[in-house]
């Protein structure tokens, strides 16, 4: 199997059935699908369908997704600052999102949970994914300019093995601000999580230390 094929593979995603587990004093434990376990600091809420952003950023999706061959997809769980399903005005002027999506398929088609990845990292793979984001970015209805593409990580958290990609881009269309965003994909031989933040680049730092407790609680329950 290709390594692009470890990255870009989404056959077989399935609907998210989360459950909140508990609250234990500054984090909520989250259970998707009966087969990852997450926390979440309180800082960040999960994103109630029904609330005024959920319904937002669905019909400018919808919109978009009429007009365009490009597609925009919708995230399976996205975490907010708290408040912002209750449109409280600072949780809404925080741009912060991180979204967790679970993909499992009937075959074996990814490594193994703790599989050692360093050698399915090639050049050749990380200029396909630098040009894939580009031309994702072209394809928007808003200007956007790409700042720093970072080469493909590889490490384990937990003995877990990832592959982690970051960039750094410019909304040209709000003030020319600059944005953050980080991905982790983990695999379990039928399974996959990708888990991203993203994040206005000044605060990237603050909204980390949330990321990195999340980034350190996610578990397949039932490692391959």
């Amino acid at each position: 199997m290709k390594i692009k094929t470890i990255l870009l593979y989404v056959l077989g995603i399935i609907p998210t059935i989360v459950s909140c587990q508990s609250n234990t004093s500054n984090i909520n434990k989250y259970e998707i699908q009966n087969a990852v376990l997450v926390s979440i600091p309180i800082e960040l809420e999960l994103r109630n369908d029904n609330s005024d952003i959920a319904k937002a950023v669905n019909n400018y999706r919808d919109e978009y997704n009429r007009n365009n061959v490009q597609k925009i997809g919708k995230s399976q769980l996205v975490f907010q600052p708290t408040g912002t399903n209750n449109n409280e005005k600072k949780a809404i002027a925080d741009d912060t999102r991180i979204t967790i999506a679970y993909f499992k398929n009937e075959r074996n088609v990814f490594p193994k949970w703790n599989d050692n990845l360093n050698n399915q990292v090639t050049e050749e793979l990380n200029q396909f994914l630098k040009k894939e984001f580009l031309q994702i970015m072209e394809d928007m209805p808003f200007q956007t300019t790409l700042i720093k593409w970072s080469p493909i990580e590889v490490g384990k958290i937990n003995n877990q093995s990832y592959l982690k990609t970051s960039v750094v881009y410019q909304e040209d269309y709000d003030n020319k601000k600059q944005a953050y965003s980080e991905s982790y994909h983990f695999f379990n031989q039928n399974e996959k999580v990708i888990l991203t933040l993203v994040t206005d680049f000044p605060v990237q730092q603050i909204w980390g230390k949330a990321f990195d407790i999340t980034l350190n609680t996610i578990n397949f329950k039932n490692k391959k």
